[in-house]
């Protein structure tokens, strides 16, 4: 991992996901539905952006991955409360399975917190196959198509936290950017 300078492209983009999601829980407080799908959109392609610009411009720091995780959390966050406002009854429809995976992640996180006094920050596969999943079904849904992907996604989250709190069960210290608990049981 590279100790770099921070400012780099990269980190723009994540930084500038970071201040997009506040501006989107203000949007669905506006009851600004079509300005907030839109929000979104960017939030998600930018996510997907400024990562693979880390890798081609080999700007990849340890402070990026870090601001990478609270932008991915702070875009989810700025999700569930925004789709809160401008459609309860979706979220009424999936609370079991939102609950479940708020729960997961909640206790991978926090668990990773107490072991090593900072966020994970793995960007695990499971999590990159979950966040394409739920970012996807929901832009699905949004522009009006159905919701199974969505609990797709949602049962994905689940699996992404279990692989996160079986990581930090075995990395004896905090790496970031670990793909799977195989790849932090093999490098122990």
């Amino acid at each position: 991992m590279e100790t770099r300078t921070v400012v780099n492209l990269p980190n723009a983009i994540s930084f500038g996901r970071l201040v997009l999601a506040p501006v989107m829980v203000v949007l669905a407080w506006d009851q600004q539905a079509n300005v907030f799908r839109a929000a979104f959109t960017v939030a998600v392609i930018s996510d997907l952006l400024d990562g693979v610009l880390a890798r081609i411009l080999n700007q990849r720091t340890e402070f990026g991955a870090k601001l990478d995780s609270w932008a991915d959390m702070a875009t989810y966050l700025a999700l569930f409360f925004g789709t809160c406002m401008l459609w309860p009854q979706f979220i009424n429809s999936h609370l079991g399975l939102i609950l479940g995976g708020f729960g997961c992640y909640t206790v991978a996180f926090s668990f990773g917190y107490l072991k090593y006094g900072r966020l994970t920050s793995y960007h695990t596969l499971s999590g990159k196959v979950a966040a394409v999943l739920m970012a996807g079904s929901m832009i699905i849904w949004f522009f009006g198509g159905t919701e199974w992907p969505f609990r797709a996604g949602l049962i994905a989250a689940l699996a992404s936290g279990v692989d996160q709190i079986l990581i930090t069960l075995v990395l004896p210290d905090w790496q970031p950017n670990v793909p799977s608990f195989w790849h932090a049981f093999r490098s122990r």
